[in-house]
Protein backbone atom coordinates (compact mmCIF):
# COMPACT_ATOMS: atom_id res chain seq x y z
CA UNK A 1 0.00 0.00 0.00
CA UNK A 2 1.39 3.22 -0.86
CA UNK A 3 -0.18 6.92 0.13
CA UNK A 4 0.45 9.76 -1.82
CA UNK A 5 -0.18 12.85 0.49
CA UNK A 6 0.02 15.84 -1.64
CA UNK A 7 -2.09 15.53 -4.85
CA UNK A 8 -3.73 18.27 -7.10
CA UNK A 9 -6.83 17.63 -9.75
CA UNK A 10 -8.97 19.77 -11.14
CA UNK A 11 -12.40 19.58 -13.02
CA UNK A 12 -12.49 18.34 -16.50
CA UNK A 13 -13.15 21.31 -17.98
CA UNK A 14 -11.20 23.09 -16.49
CA UNK A 15 -7.73 20.66 -16.17
CA UNK A 16 -5.85 21.42 -19.06
CA UNK A 17 -6.44 25.47 -18.37
CA UNK A 18 -5.44 25.22 -14.92
CA UNK A 19 -2.25 23.05 -15.12
CA UNK A 20 -1.04 24.96 -18.39
CA UNK A 21 -1.54 27.97 -16.47
CA UNK A 22 0.58 27.13 -13.37
CA UNK A 23 3.04 25.37 -15.74
CA UNK A 24 3.92 28.47 -17.08
CA UNK A 25 3.51 30.70 -14.25
CA UNK A 26 6.31 28.32 -12.49
CA UNK A 27 8.56 27.36 -15.09
CA UNK A 28 7.87 23.73 -14.28
CA UNK A 29 7.00 20.25 -16.07
CA UNK A 30 3.36 18.57 -15.61
CA UNK A 31 3.05 14.77 -15.64
CA UNK A 32 -0.93 14.55 -15.41
CA UNK A 33 -2.88 16.71 -17.47
CA UNK A 34 -4.76 17.54 -13.91
CA UNK A 35 -7.95 15.42 -14.70
CA UNK A 36 -9.00 12.51 -12.26
CA UNK A 37 -8.19 10.36 -14.87
CA UNK A 38 -4.83 11.08 -15.53
CA UNK A 39 -3.74 10.97 -11.84
CA UNK A 40 -5.96 7.74 -11.53
CA UNK A 41 -3.59 6.55 -14.69
CA UNK A 42 -0.44 7.27 -12.86
CA UNK A 43 -1.18 5.87 -9.52
CA UNK A 44 -1.91 2.74 -11.33
CA UNK A 45 1.92 3.00 -13.15
CA UNK A 46 3.21 3.98 -9.46
CA UNK A 47 1.10 1.30 -7.63
CA UNK A 48 0.22 3.66 -5.53
CA UNK A 49 -2.92 2.65 -3.88
CA UNK A 50 -4.31 6.21 -2.27
CA UNK A 51 -3.72 9.60 -3.08
CA UNK A 52 -4.53 13.34 -1.06
CA UNK A 53 -6.25 15.27 -3.85
CA UNK A 54 -5.72 19.56 -2.54
CA UNK A 55 -7.95 21.94 -2.88
CA UNK A 56 -7.49 25.33 -2.77
CA UNK A 57 -10.04 28.55 -1.79
CA UNK A 58 -7.58 30.99 -3.30
CA UNK A 59 -10.42 34.02 -2.38
CA UNK A 60 -12.64 33.85 0.75
CA UNK A 61 -16.16 33.51 -0.69
CA UNK A 62 -15.26 30.61 -3.30
CA UNK A 63 -15.73 28.00 -0.80
CA UNK A 64 -19.11 26.71 -2.34
CA UNK A 65 -17.32 26.72 -5.71
CA UNK A 66 -14.30 24.99 -5.37
CA UNK A 67 -15.93 22.30 -2.71
CA UNK A 68 -18.38 21.36 -4.78
CA UNK A 69 -15.38 19.60 -6.81
CA UNK A 70 -13.97 18.18 -3.66
CA UNK A 71 -17.36 16.39 -2.88
CA UNK A 72 -17.91 14.98 -6.15
CA UNK A 73 -14.71 12.95 -5.05
CA UNK A 74 -15.56 12.41 -1.71
CA UNK A 75 -18.41 10.46 -3.10
CA UNK A 76 -16.03 8.59 -5.37
CA UNK A 77 -14.02 7.67 -2.68
CA UNK A 78 -17.42 6.60 0.12
CA UNK A 79 -18.35 4.36 -3.07
CA UNK A 80 -15.03 2.61 -2.26
CA UNK A 81 -13.49 3.38 -5.96
CA UNK A 82 -10.15 2.07 -6.18
CA UNK A 83 -7.33 3.08 -6.57
CA UNK A 84 -8.47 6.00 -3.98
CA UNK A 85 -8.32 10.13 -4.42
CA UNK A 86 -9.13 11.45 -0.33
CA UNK A 87 -9.74 14.87 -1.08
CA UNK A 88 -9.18 17.32 1.34
CA UNK A 89 -11.64 20.76 1.52
CA UNK A 90 -11.31 23.74 0.69
CA UNK A 91 -11.38 27.16 3.06
CA UNK A 92 -10.06 30.57 2.85
CA UNK A 93 -8.75 31.11 6.53
CA UNK A 94 -10.00 35.10 6.54
CA UNK A 95 -13.52 34.22 5.06
CA UNK A 96 -16.23 35.26 7.36
CA UNK A 97 -17.60 32.30 7.42
CA UNK A 98 -14.63 30.32 8.29
CA UNK A 99 -16.04 28.80 11.02
CA UNK A 100 -19.35 27.50 9.75
CA UNK A 101 -17.62 26.22 6.74
CA UNK A 102 -14.93 24.14 8.76
CA UNK A 103 -17.88 22.79 10.71
CA UNK A 104 -19.50 21.50 7.10
CA UNK A 105 -16.18 19.96 6.26
CA UNK A 106 -16.23 17.93 9.11
CA UNK A 107 -19.82 16.90 9.27
CA UNK A 108 -19.24 15.80 5.32
CA UNK A 109 -16.22 13.52 6.57
CA UNK A 110 -13.71 15.36 5.01
CA UNK A 111 -10.33 14.43 6.66
CA UNK A 112 -8.43 18.06 6.15
CA UNK A 113 -7.57 21.40 4.66
CA UNK A 114 -4.94 22.67 2.09
CA UNK A 115 -3.70 26.05 3.23
CA UNK A 116 -1.81 27.30 0.82
CA UNK A 117 -0.43 30.93 2.75
CA UNK A 118 1.34 31.75 -0.45
CA UNK A 119 -1.69 31.74 -2.82
CA UNK A 120 -4.11 33.28 -0.27
CA UNK A 121 -2.28 35.73 1.06
CA UNK A 122 -1.59 35.16 4.52
CA UNK A 123 1.29 34.72 6.97
CA UNK A 124 1.25 30.94 8.35
CA UNK A 125 2.56 33.19 11.70
CA UNK A 126 0.08 36.06 11.55
CA UNK A 127 -1.83 35.80 15.25
CA UNK A 128 -5.75 36.69 13.05
CA UNK A 129 -5.68 33.22 11.33
CA UNK A 130 -4.61 31.23 14.78
CA UNK A 131 -8.13 30.79 15.81
CA UNK A 132 -9.03 29.37 12.52
CA UNK A 133 -6.20 26.60 13.74
CA UNK A 134 -7.30 25.80 16.96
CA UNK A 135 -10.56 25.13 15.75
CA UNK A 136 -9.88 22.94 13.41
CA UNK A 137 -7.85 21.29 15.43
CA UNK A 138 -10.67 21.19 18.22
CA UNK A 139 -12.62 19.34 15.41
CA UNK A 140 -9.57 16.88 14.56
CA UNK A 141 -9.64 18.46 11.05
CA UNK A 142 -5.73 17.44 9.58
CA UNK A 143 -4.12 21.20 8.01
CA UNK A 144 -2.14 20.60 4.79
CA UNK A 145 0.50 23.42 4.52
CA UNK A 146 2.21 24.44 1.62
CA UNK A 147 5.27 25.62 3.18
CA UNK A 148 8.14 28.04 1.97
CA UNK A 149 9.18 28.72 -1.19
CA UNK A 150 7.25 28.92 -4.43
CA UNK A 151 8.19 29.02 -7.60
CA UNK A 152 4.98 30.77 -8.89
CA UNK A 153 4.78 32.99 -6.21
CA UNK A 154 8.39 33.56 -5.11
CA UNK A 155 7.83 36.88 -3.16
CA UNK A 156 6.23 37.61 -0.57
CA UNK A 157 7.26 34.37 1.85
CA UNK A 158 4.21 34.12 3.35
CA UNK A 159 5.27 30.24 4.52
CA UNK A 160 9.16 30.79 5.07
CA UNK A 161 10.94 28.50 7.67
CA UNK A 162 11.22 31.13 10.22
CA UNK A 163 7.81 31.78 9.88
CA UNK A 164 6.67 28.23 10.12
CA UNK A 165 9.33 28.16 13.26
CA UNK A 166 7.39 31.01 14.61
CA UNK A 167 3.58 28.84 15.07
CA UNK A 168 4.82 25.64 15.89
CA UNK A 169 4.41 25.61 19.26
CA UNK A 170 0.77 26.18 18.38
CA UNK A 171 0.79 24.06 15.48
CA UNK A 172 2.45 20.77 17.44
CA UNK A 173 -1.21 20.78 19.16
CA UNK A 174 -2.76 19.68 16.27
CA UNK A 175 -2.77 17.28 13.17
CA UNK A 176 -0.51 19.54 11.48
CA UNK A 177 1.40 18.57 7.76
CA UNK A 178 4.29 21.09 6.64
CA UNK A 179 4.46 20.24 3.01
CA UNK A 180 7.85 20.06 0.90
CA UNK A 181 10.01 19.27 3.91
CA UNK A 182 9.21 22.69 5.32
CA UNK A 183 11.03 24.03 2.11
CA UNK A 184 12.72 22.33 -0.30
CA UNK A 185 14.51 25.10 -1.26
CA UNK A 186 16.35 25.63 1.75
CA UNK A 187 16.96 22.61 3.65
CA UNK A 188 19.41 24.06 6.14
CA UNK A 189 16.99 26.15 7.56
CA UNK A 190 14.60 23.34 7.61
CA UNK A 191 17.08 20.84 9.61
CA UNK A 192 17.95 23.42 11.77
CA UNK A 193 13.94 24.80 12.85
CA UNK A 194 11.80 22.03 11.74
CA UNK A 195 13.19 18.86 11.89
CA UNK A 196 12.22 16.99 15.24
CA UNK A 197 9.47 19.05 15.90
CA UNK A 198 5.97 17.77 16.54
CA UNK A 199 4.65 17.99 13.15
CA UNK A 200 4.27 16.16 10.02
CA UNK A 201 7.31 16.68 6.84
CA UNK A 202 6.01 15.55 3.14
CA UNK A 203 8.64 14.76 0.96
CA UNK A 204 6.69 16.74 -1.75
CA UNK A 205 9.02 17.99 -4.59
CA UNK A 206 11.67 17.38 -2.40
CA UNK A 207 12.84 13.96 -3.34
CA UNK A 208 14.19 15.57 -6.89
CA UNK A 209 15.11 19.32 -5.81
CA UNK A 210 16.79 19.05 -2.52
CA UNK A 211 20.60 17.70 -2.33
CA UNK A 212 20.56 14.16 -1.04
CA UNK A 213 22.68 14.88 2.03
CA UNK A 214 20.63 17.39 3.49
CA UNK A 215 17.40 15.98 2.67
CA UNK A 216 19.12 12.83 4.27
CA UNK A 217 19.78 15.04 7.10
CA UNK A 218 16.51 15.54 7.91
CA UNK A 219 15.09 12.50 7.73
CA UNK A 220 17.38 11.56 10.10
CA UNK A 221 16.20 13.95 12.52
CA UNK A 222 12.97 13.98 12.23
CA UNK A 223 12.84 10.03 12.28
CA UNK A 224 10.63 7.93 10.06
CA UNK A 225 7.21 8.41 12.28
CA UNK A 226 6.40 11.93 11.13
CA UNK A 227 7.57 12.07 7.45
CA UNK A 228 5.02 11.19 4.43
CA UNK A 229 5.71 10.28 1.12
CA UNK A 230 4.19 13.10 -1.01
CA UNK A 231 4.83 14.13 -4.45
CA UNK A 232 2.48 17.38 -5.40
CA UNK A 233 1.39 15.55 -8.74
CA UNK A 234 1.19 16.48 -11.31
CA UNK A 235 4.70 18.64 -10.49
CA UNK A 236 6.47 15.16 -10.07
CA UNK A 237 6.20 11.79 -11.54
CA UNK A 238 4.71 9.78 -9.12
CA UNK A 239 6.54 6.18 -10.10
CA UNK A 240 9.95 8.27 -10.24
CA UNK A 241 8.98 9.57 -6.31
CA UNK A 242 8.31 5.85 -5.46
CA UNK A 243 11.41 4.47 -6.93
CA UNK A 244 13.65 7.09 -5.56
CA UNK A 245 12.58 6.89 -2.00
CA UNK A 246 13.40 3.50 -1.94
CA UNK A 247 16.50 3.20 -3.91
CA UNK A 248 18.00 6.78 -2.59
CA UNK A 249 16.98 6.82 1.43
CA UNK A 250 16.03 2.62 1.75
CA UNK A 251 19.43 2.34 3.36
CA UNK A 252 18.89 5.06 5.54
CA UNK A 253 15.44 3.76 6.75
CA UNK A 254 15.06 -0.02 6.24
CA UNK A 255 11.99 -1.56 5.28
CA UNK A 256 9.82 -0.99 8.14
CA UNK A 257 10.28 2.66 7.97
CA UNK A 258 9.49 2.87 4.63
CA UNK A 259 6.31 1.36 5.50
CA UNK A 260 5.68 3.81 7.59
CA UNK A 261 6.85 6.86 5.16
CA UNK A 262 4.94 5.42 2.18
CA UNK A 263 1.89 3.40 3.86
CA UNK A 264 1.45 3.91 7.85
CA UNK A 265 1.80 7.21 9.17
CA UNK A 266 -0.58 8.96 6.69
CA UNK A 267 -3.13 5.87 6.74
CA UNK A 268 -3.13 6.32 10.81
CA UNK A 269 -3.48 10.49 10.61
CA UNK A 270 -6.62 10.08 8.02
CA UNK A 271 -8.04 7.21 9.76
CA UNK A 272 -9.47 6.66 5.91
CA UNK A 273 -13.65 6.34 7.12
CA UNK A 274 -15.28 9.42 5.24
CA UNK A 275 -18.76 10.45 7.11
CA UNK A 276 -21.57 9.08 5.23
CA UNK A 277 -23.45 12.66 5.02
CA UNK A 278 -23.15 14.70 2.18
CA UNK A 279 -24.81 18.18 1.78
CA UNK A 280 -24.29 19.98 -1.28
CA UNK A 281 -25.47 23.41 0.07
CA UNK A 282 -22.89 23.83 2.25
CA UNK A 283 -23.27 25.83 5.80
CA UNK A 284 -26.38 28.34 6.44
CA UNK A 285 -26.20 31.29 7.43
Amino acid sequence: MILDFHTHIFPDRLAHQAVGKLAKKAGIKNYTDGTAASLLESMERAQVTHSVQCSIVVKPGQEQKINAFALSLLERWKRGEKPCIIPFAGVHPRSPDWRRWLGWIKEQGFPGVKLHPNYQQFYIDDPEVRDFYREAFRLGLVLLFHAGYDDGLPVPDYASVERSANVLPLLEEGRVVLAHMGDYTRPEAALRLLAGRGVYLDTSLSLFCTEKDLLGQIFRKHTAERILFATDCPWSDQAAAVKHLREDFGDLFGEADLQKIYWENGAKLLGLEPSLIVDRHGPQA
